[in-house]
């Protein structure tokens, strides 16, 4: 939650040792069910990367 009151669906990670941080919409316009389906995509796209 922002201090203007925004909440976004948000996944941190790490590649090379550096963080980053993969935004996944705002609530309460993206459920949590397209969230969790968003994150599951980018591990996915993440993991073939390896």
């Amino acid at each position: 939650m922002n201090p203007n009151g925004s909440k976004w669906w948000r996944r941190n990670y790490r590649i090379a040792g550096k963080r980053k941080t993969l935004s996944m919409g705002t609530y309460p316009e993206t459920t949590l069910a397209e969230a969790r389906g968003k994150h599951a995509a980018a591990r996915r796209v993440a993991g073939a990367g390896d």
